[in-house]
């Protein structure tokens, strides 16, 4: 009889053990769940957003576009560059939130080099100047109506 009291308690112990190794193994596989779900949150996919710039020769409303300038984007999830076309438009896909040095090159106009954060969709209109003029100067339009100057 006692035997069997021993092997009856063996077994309740051996029971409960795996009955809480059990619910502590959930426990664990749960809490690995949820940080997988959070890192997963933190992965989120980056967004871009469409920018478009605008490149003119000559002044106010005499202003003619230019075809085949080259526009490039270097900085945040990597780079994008384009050419004009014949309205003197080109858009490139950047990611939002995210700094980039921009380069504006044709062979006889004065390249441009500037910075800016991506904060959405933005609009840059650029006056070009040709190589061999004398002053050299650069007026592009931001979305926002700021009018930024460099001579």
């Amino acid at each position: 009889m006692k035997r069997i009291k021993t092997i009856f308690l063996v077994a309740i112990l051996v029971i409960s053990t795996t009955y809480v190794l059990g619910v502590a193994a959930e426990s664990v596989f749960m809490n690995n769940q949820q940080k997988i779900e959070y890192n997963d949150i933190d992965n989120t996919p980056i967004f871009f957003t469409e920018i478009t710039f605008t490149i003119m020769i000559n002044d106010g409303c005499g202003c003619n576009p230019i075809e085949g300038v080259s526009v490039s984007a270097f900085g945040g999830a990597g780079n994008d560059q384009n050419v004009t076309d014949i309205n003197g438009k080109c858009i490139l896909l950047l990611e939002i939130n995210s700094e980039y040095t921009v380069s504006i090159t044709h062979d006889e106009y004065i390249p441009v080099l500037f910075d800016f954060v991506v904060i959405d969709e933005q609009f840059f209109v650029f006056q070009m100047t040709l190589k061999d003029e004398s002053v050299h100067s650069l007026t592009p339009v931001l979305n926002h109506n700021t009018i930024l100057t460099i001579r």
